[in-house]
């Protein structure tokens, strides 16, 4: 008797593959530098979750979303007790932030949650009827009812403290896509007059225009701030304009782009928005920078067949809720950064997997595990199974020395702030074999050489720091070691290159003037000292205060 395996393909699967191919040989092979990179591991980790959810009966994953909504409410309700100060938020400088470190990531979770259970509100009963839960259906109906009102409640509630504009406009933008299809407006619209349709467009137009002019704003700063930032962006993609920089690089090329953007453009408004920056806040263009045209192309292809996907007539509220997540996660990811943020993306991958698993026209393929020729078949089978076991040996060796590789740096950091250099170095020297592609550690690493007086060693760390991540305080922590060298011209390179990363710090600028000072340039350093005096001032500060009193007293 033969023994078959049957497996199912679409064409989404197909372009996953593709497209994950692709990221591994850009990352590897057509790049000249990659990093450590937990991204990367997430993003293996998503495809692997992909092709697993595949496999989940339709029920399964209803049930998974109502798990969903679940966590989300959770969130909600941890971020209300942070606002009552029954418990500390994670950042001192935000009364609300769930279980992130930023209200920013936090609300685009709770906007994409908040879309999930309206739509499952609203298409519950067609829902309950096409999935075939093993419950009795009034039961679950009620369930479904008390636990997507809850969800949309709370997650409203908590978005609205946040003060999050993306994820303002990720909810309004969810919830009129699911009143749309929920009543038909297609067909609606189908049979009105032209001049209707003109003038509802126009309507729209115009509502938007004023919403956002209004949510621009709110917080004008802060939107300036992101508009420079995709300027920048702008312009490492026509640096990189076919394969980008690789995943996860966007860090390593940012920093040296705004310096270079301001050394070239002095814009007084645009310095005083200027900051370390670590995200594109905008995933189409992060895409584009890291992935450069294939790349793009290639998740532009996947996402239109995704929305091409044809369901049978029964199943389409179900596809109605996940384009609704879809939605939402676009529409907040044009501001932020929410496929940087692990359980958004699981959540992401999961309503493609729903969404492929309803499609109607998918390939069936048939593999016979035994056929006439038996042994040809045992020796592909252990040859699998050989392949498999090395796969997953290298993998629990590789979670187990990068484990290893933060606890140390943890225990590094714990010793430096306690001024205990030294000890701080020698689980640094540890962590180095495993973390010596990343940049924030060698960055740390540079910094604690610095404080244990090891500056040639300092500076060959925080040079190989910038090929990973480069920011204006590792540039400061660079002039520093070549200025305690008495390397005083790369000194000034290096403050030179922190001042133009952000224009608006005084810091920079007053190292340059020690340097300066130091080096016996007595005129450059009065130059340096007037030119900070003339500065504007972004926030007022003791330490801006004490280096303004230095610098008159250098010029009297």
């Amino acid at each position: 008797m033969k023994r078959k395996i049957v497996f199912v393909l679409s064409k989404i699967d197909l372009l996953i593959f593709l497209f994950s191919f692709f990221v591994i040989m850009n990352r590897y092979f057509i790049q000249d530098e990659y990093s450590f990179s937990l991204y990367f591991t997430d993003f293996m980790s998503i495809g692997l979750l992909y092709f697993i959810l595949r496999q989940c009966k339709l029920w399964e994953l209803v049930f998974l979303m109502l798990f969903i909504i679940l966590g989300g409410i959770i969130q909600a309700v941890y971020g209300i007790i942070q606002l009552f100060d029954w418990t500390a938020s994670l950042n001192s400088n935000f009364d609300i932030s769930g279980s992130y470190f930023n209200p920013g990531p936090y609300s685009g979770l709770l906007s994409i949650v908040y879309s999930l259970s309206l739509g499952i509100y609203l298409y519950r009963g067609k829902i309950i009827m096409i999935t075939n839960f093993p419950v009795e259906k009034n039961r679950l109906s009620i369930f479904f009812r008390f636990l997507t009102i809850l969800g949309i409640i709370l997650t409203i509630i908590t978005i609205l403290v946040t003060e999050s504009r993306a994820a303002y406009l990720a909810v309004i933008a969810s919830t009129c896509m699911l009143l749309f299809f929920k009543n038909n407006l297609n067909k609606t619209l189908v049979s009105l007059s032209k001049f209707k349709k003109l003038v509802i467009l126009l309507s729209i137009l115009i509502f938007s225009g004023i919403g956002l002019y209004k949510l621009y704003n709110y917080k004008k700063a802060s939107a300036d701030g992101r508009i420079l930032i995709w300027k920048v962006s702008s312009e490492i993609v026509k640096e990189n304009f076919f394969f980008g920089v690789g995943i996860d690089r966007f860090t390593s090329h940012y920093m040296n782009e705004q310096g270079k953007y301001f050394r070239e453009n002095h814009n007084p408004k645009e310095s005083l928005v200027a900051d370390n920056n670590y995200y594109a806040f905008n995933e189409p263009l992060q895409l584009f920078v890291e992935n450069g045209l294939f790349g793009f192309l290639l998740v532009f292809i996947t996402c239109w067949f995704v929305l091409k996907i044809q369901v049978k007539l029964e199943n389409k509220p179900l596809k109605i809720v996940c384009l609704g997540i879809l939605f939402a996660t676009f529409v907040f990811g044009l501001f932020s950064y929410p496929l940087q943020i692990l359980p958004i993306k699981m959540i992401v991958i999961f309503g493609v997997v729903v969404m492929v698993n309803l499609e109607k026209n998918k390939t069936n393929y048939t593999l016979n595990i035994f056929n006439k020729n038996k042994r040809i078949k045992w020796y592909t089978l252990t040859s699998l199974f050989i392949v498999f076991f090395l796969v997953l040996f290298k993998v629990f060796v590789y979670t187990k020395d990068v484990n290893l590789g933060f606890r140390k740096w943890k225990i590094a950091m714990q010793c430096y702030n306690h001024g205990h250099y030294n000890d701080s170095l020698k689980e640094f020297e540890t962590a180095y074999q495993i973390l010596k592609y990343e940049g924030n550690f060698l960055g740390s690493y540079g910094k604690t050489l610095i404080m244990a007086g090891r500056y040639n060693d300092a500076i060959e760390i925080l040079l190989q720091s910038k090929n990973y991540l480069n920011t204006s305080i590792i540039e400061i922590n660079l002039g520093d070691a070549f200025r305690f060298n008495k390397d005083y011209k790369k000194a000034e390179e290096a403050y030179i290159n922190s001042a133009n990363m952000i224009p608006s710090r005084f810091y920079p600028h007053y190292l340059l003037v020690l340097t300066y000072q130091e080096s016996g340039q007595t005129n450059l350093a009065k130059q340096k000292a007037k030119e900070i005096l003339e500065k504007e001032v972004k926030v007022e500060s003791t330490a801006i205060r004490e280096i303004i009193i230095l610098m008159r007293q250098i010029l009297k």
